[in-house]
Parts: structure tokens; sequence; C-alpha cells
């Protein structure tokens, strides 16, 4: 975010615009753990897993290209797509700590649903 704030600055008096994408969830292979980098680390029934990602609402691809083009065009600096995720994003922006928290409380309860049990280490010898 910086860098490309302080670019889009500096760059300015150049002609040279700069955007930031900061994506929501996109339907795409990798937000299933698939595609060429994506990988699930644990192993989900697929009908879970669509459950699961539908929460989420995620976006076709070619209306999330469609919009954030739209936005590029209109020389937007900071673009968040889709525009219901920045409630998030201005969540991590004025408390960062509050923002790890939710996605921390938000990760624990998936891991609950799946029936996943966490590994501590403390208190053993």
């Amino acid at each position: 975010m910086s860098l490309s704030e302080s670019l889009r600055i500096e760059a300015t008096q150049t002609g040279v615009r700069v955007s930031v994408i900061c994506p929501g969830a996109v339907r795409t292979p990798i937000l299933e753990g698939g595609g060429k980098y994506g990988k699930m680390l644990i192993e989900i029934p697929p009908e879970q897993m669509r459950r699961m990602l539908e929460r989420l609402r995620p976006m076709s691809p070619n209306i999330f290209a469609d919009k954030v083009l739209n936005l590029i065009a209109k020389n937007k600096a900071i673009i968040i797509v889709p525009s219901w995720w920045k409630l998030f994003w201005w969540i991590n922006r004025l408390s960062p700590s509050l923002g790890m928290f939710l996605a921390q409380k938000r990760f624990q309860k998936m891991q609950k649903e799946l029936g996943i049990q966490r590994e501590t280490s403390g208190g053993r010898s």
C-alpha cells in the first residue's frame, strides 16, 4: 500500500497513474486450493468446502476484472473489489490489532466447524 501511494504521488508529475488492488474473494481455482499455486493443507469434503466458500460471497473473475478495469480507468488510488470487502479493509486500516483478532476468531471458528483439533505445546514437558 505505502509503496503504491508513494509511487502515485511521485509519478503523477510524469503522467504515470498508479492504483493498488485489494481483492476480496474471487471465484478462481486458488480459492478452492487448486490451480498452480493453491494447495489445501487439510482434506475437506468438497460439499463442506463449497458451503464455506459461499459464505465469502466470491465474485466471478469476469465481473471482478470489469469492475477493476473500470476503476483503474477512473484513476482510483485504492481499489477494493468486491466493494463490501471495504469493511474488512477499514477495520484493518483503523485498528490492525482488531483486524488480526477478528481474523483469528474467524479462523478458529472455521477449524471448529471442520473438526480440526489445534495442537498446543504449552505446559507439556
